[in-house]
């Protein structure tokens, strides 16, 4: 990979001091004087009284909401986004309180300062905030309004080492807050995480909670005199963890400590010159940079186009540039399985700026990135053309088939399963590729099974549906279906896949000033599909099942179809006809304008049993 998303984050220098340790004839591994001496220099260089040190990020979250948990055992509400890394929702969840989402604000991609202000109750227990990727999220409103309310802030600033809120470190403002040291932040312990405070009752807690509850790990005399019994070196205070560091964090995190500031100030550097020259068309480039100390290249499209995303992702593996598709976090957190048991469905839909990173975010930056590294990922990414038109496809998938009743049992056939996956879902990648970025399935016999799959989206495509209440037939179905459309769109069968080139389609289509393009393939079998003759420009001659000759056209059923041509269909819609008996008879006779194209894609037709057990093979190619 020539541009991975982190290189050379731990140094020759780290190794080598972590070496001397263990050069020792007797070293100390476990949690000791490193670990805190690193936990010192990292309350003076944030700016905190109190540090704990612990074995990952993750761990931070849990043992705050558990201290959070010692002050409100009845449980209650923590608002979170939906933007975020897992266990800051999961640590809520472990401890018994509810989480509230919040929507974000598109420049900081932190919550939304009025969302959250708006959803405090009586029952909030904390604001439960993520400084995201670098960015600063805070707000005077939000300080402000915490405070009035007396409702703790805390603060994750896992990826935002650095970031400054009024010339103020982000991790300062807030009754505690939550650091991690993964390998591929702005520094690095390997593992580890950090819980920062200005509170010493909180400070004692986490370093019980820390090591098993044990009332030996406070460092407060008065403390542990309250504890004092026969036993004194192992009174459990809290049923508890094993969350400690090593000395070889200790070690890495001292380390690594001295580069932290230049760092910051590299990432930041490289951060401006990536969105001095992204194109401001296709991406987002007016994020609030005031305090930020960018954790990751936040390339964002600025407006939803599923298309143009995949020939993003195309176009940066082809270059070697790795990337995260939704942030760093996966995306928006609702859709996780995790949480289906407890949201209600649909209830992502209800973040809207948090559902475009999910699907048009993606990120990648170190500060071993030299300049001319990220002139080059700017032009890749320039490069990427959005300029294509829309496209709409129909998807026929509403009939009712009993030929692979045995071989499917009683599935519809587009939901048939190929290689684990429905056959339809194979239909939607390759076209999504190909640019379309609309999907109108008509559905009519048993559509539930196909709504609940596949949802209102595939790959952020948006998927509508056109429902049948009688049986239409392909032709009244397509009529259904193509109502208020006005641009050219594809129709394409439920139970057959073809490897059409979209772009040569319209090409052809655009070029004979069609109002019908079939795509066509040549087979030598007899009377299985709908034969196709053709005059030499391509105009269609004659539709006729049965032609007995060796590579005759025949019809692929995927079309490219101009709306205007259907009104000539008008008296028949929502009256049951079939597209090729009807529909395309019809408009050969009348003279309309219809043309067919040979296309050399594989071709498949799920229709009968034999060619829908070879098809696992055909898709797998």
């Amino acid at each position: 990979m020539k541009f991975p998303l982190m290189r050379n984050n731990i140094h020759r220098e780290d190794l080598d001091a972590v070496i001397e340790h263990l050069k020792q004839d007797d070293p100390i591994l476990t949690n000791g004087a490193n670990v805190r001496a690193f936990e010192e220099e990292w309350s003076q260089w944030l700016g905190v009284k109190y540090s704990v040190f612990l074995n990952s990020g993750a761990s931070s979250n849990l043992l705050t909401m558990a201290v959070l948990k010692i002050r409100h055992p009845e449980g209650g509400e923590v608002i979170v986004p939906p933007l975020t890394w897992i266990s800051n929702i999961s640590s809520v969840l472990q401890n018994g309180f509810t989480p509230v989402f919040v929507d974000i604000d598109p420049r900081t991609l932190a919550m939304d300062t009025q969302q959250v202000i708006d959803k405090l109750t009586d029952k909030t227990r904390a604001v439960f905030l993520t400084h995201v990727q670098g960015f600063n999220g805070l707000t005077d409103e939000l300080i402000d309004g915490l405070k009035q309310r007396e409702v703790p802030l805390i603060e994750d600033v896992c990826e935002s080492h650095g970031a400054t809120h009024n010339g103020q470190k982000a991790g300062t403002f807030g009754w505690i807050s939550n650091f991690f040291f993964y390998y591929a932040h702005h520094m690095s312990t390997i593992e580890g995480g950090m819980v920062c405070t200005d509170g010493e009752a909180v400070y004692q807690q986490v370093r019980m909670l820390r090591s098993h509850g044990m009332v030996c790990e406070s460092n407060n005399a008065d403390l542990r005199a309250r504890y004092q019994t026969e036993n004194p070196e192992f009174i459990f205070a809290y049923p508890a963890y094993n969350m400690r560091n090593t000395e070889i964090g200790g070690i890495m995190g001292k380390n690594q400590l001295k580069r932290l500031d230049a760092n910051i100030a590299r990432r930041t550097e490289n951060l401006h010159r990536f969105l001095n020259q992204l194109d401001p068309n296709k991406y987002r480039t007016n994020f609030k940079l005031e305090g930020s100390s960018n954790y990751a290249f936040n390339l964002v499209l600025k407006r939803p186009d599923a298309a143009f995303v995949l020939q993003l992702m195309d176009r940066m593996r082809e270059s070697g540039i790795k990337y995260w598709r939704g942030g760093s976090a996966g995306g928006n957190q609702i859709r996780q399985p995790y949480l289906q048991d407890l949201v209600l469905e649909g209830h992502h839909r209800d973040f809207p700026e948090t559902e475009h990173i999910h699907f048009y975010d993606f990120i990648g930056n170190f500060p071993d990135l030299r300049d001319e590294e990220v002139d080059e990922i700017c032009a890749v990414l320039n490069a990427v053309s959005n300029n294509g038109p829309m496209s709409t496809a129909i998807i026929l998938a509403g009939g009712l088939d009993t030929r692979l009743r045995k071989s499917v049992l009683d599935l519809l056939k587009p939901m048939a399963p190929i290689n684990n996956r429905p056959f339809l879902e194979y239909q939607l990648e390759y076209w999504a590729r190909q640019g379309v970025d609309r999907f109108i399935l008509s559905v009519g016999y048993r559509r539930q099974t196909i709504i609940d799959y596949f949802g209102i989206a595939y790959r952020g495509i948006p998927i509508d549906y056109a429902v049948e209440q009688t049986p239409l037939g392909t032709g009244g179905g397509l009529l259904h279906a193509a109502e208020g459309l006005t641009e050219p769109f594809l129709v394409l069968n439920g139970d057959t896949f073809f490897e059409a080139n979209l772009e040569e389609l319209r090409g052809f289509h655009a070029e004979h000033g069609s109002e019908w393009t079939l795509a066509l393939f040549r087979t030598s079998e007899i009377g299985r599909y709908m034969g196709v003759e053709v005059a030499d420009d391509g105009r269609l001659l004659l539709l006729q099942s049965g032609i007995a000759r060796p590579g005759r056209l025949a019809n692929g059923s995927a079309y490219l179809v101009k709306p205007s041509v259907l009104s000539a269909f008008q008296p028949g819609r929502e009256k049951k006809c079939s597209l090729e008996d009807d529909l395309l008879h019809s408009f050969l006779e009348q003279g309309r304008k219809l043309y067919g194209v040979d296309q050399s894609g594989r071709f498949i037709d799920i229709g009968i049993p034999e060619d829908y057990l070879r098809s696992a093979g055909v898709l797998l190619q």
